[in-house]
């Protein structure tokens, strides 16, 4: 058996944001992600000068740009606003350098072991109530905490014998899935004068921000409705529909877990006392919660959990 204090379960957003507390408090503990690479569903790619990142654009409030973790991190300034929404507090916005300047800046702060390609099958309670975390490759891992910050499909099997009230709340949860795709060219002559538009199922926007296009180029990018696993020739589809040029650089995203649907359920309720001692749940599918807010709010429930380590 390995040992650790805390293991993080998920590498996504808030999973980092929880490492970063726990490494600054100087808390040992390990990352498991099952991608081959952290961040979740958060992408970016850069080709020819290009930042073609997914989402590319996400929705704000007011106070996360006064939110500490962006401060600390030093990106506070990097988030740029496009639009408002109805909701005069919320605003259309993206990430100026793409969302892996993001996951690189944590992942820099990070000095404890990480495990990429990793699948958890379970968590259980020992008699000495510490939590063994067992491994797809059989390892048993054990641990005085343990951080679920994976999806709700995934937790839901993760925590079905130390939780089994939550895991039943989580069984059968739904999401809107999506795809995200970019559009790069690098003449811009062509194209419309930039445009910006929102509304609950697609978004698009069109720019010529240097931070995310190169000189005389241009990038498009929006979102789509998707019911089961993109094709390999959705985006030449799309592009076809959309009456587009094709571009000279481009990237489509599948995001299964795009939109929480449950979370917004008024009938929909997940019991978080039913969790036993020193486990955390975190993520958007369990509290209705901005980018940078879910960021910020798993960081400070990691201190608080590192409180009482």
């Amino acid at each position: 058996m390995a040992n650790s204090p805390v293991i993080i379960i998920g590498g996504g957003l808030s999973g980092l944001g929880a490492a970063l507390a726990l490494e600054q408090r100087g808390i040992p503990y390990t990352l498991i992600e099952v991608k081959d690479r952290l961040g979740g569903s958060l992408y970016t790619k850069y080709e020819d000068g290009f930042v073609l990142d997914s989402p590319s654009t996400f929705v704000i409030h007011q106070t996360d740009y006064h939110l500490p973790v962006m401060a600390q991190l030093g990106l506070a300034d990097r988030i740029q606003a496009l639009m408002p929404l109805r909701d005069p507090a919320s605003t259309v916005a993206l990430l100026r350098g793409g969302m892996a300047l993001l996951i690189e800046t944590i992942r820099q702060r990070l000095t404890a072991d990480i495990m990429l390609k990793m699948a958890v099958t379970g968590i259980g309670l020992n008699d000495d109530q510490s939590y063994s975390v067992c491994l797809e490759n059989g390892l048993m891992l054990t641990a005085q905490a343990v951080i679920v910050a994976a999806p709700a499909l995934t937790a839901e099997r993760m925590l079905r014998n130390v939780a089994p009230t939550v895991s039943d709340a989580l069984l059968n949860y739904a999401y809107e899935n999506l795809f995200w795709f970019s559009l790069g060219y690098k003449d811009k002559t062509a194209l419309p004068k930039t445009l910006y538009t929102w509304d609950y199922w697609y978004s698009w926007t069109l720019t010529d921000d240097p931070a995310l296009a190169p000189e005389q180029g241009a990038l498009y990018w929006s979102s789509r409705p998707v019911w089961g696993v993109p094709k390999p020739d959705s985006l030449t589809k799309l592009i076809a529909d959309m009456k587009a040029q094709t571009p000279d650089v481009s990237l489509l995203h599948y995001w299964p877990t795009a939109f929480p649907k449950t979370i917004q359920s008024a009938q929909w309720t997940l019991p978080f006392d039913e969790l036993p001692p020193r486990v955390l749940l975190l993520g958007n599918c369990y509290r209705d919660q901005s980018l940078f807010g879910r960021l910020d709010y798993a960081y400070h429930a990691a201190l608080a959990l590192a409180e009482k380590q």
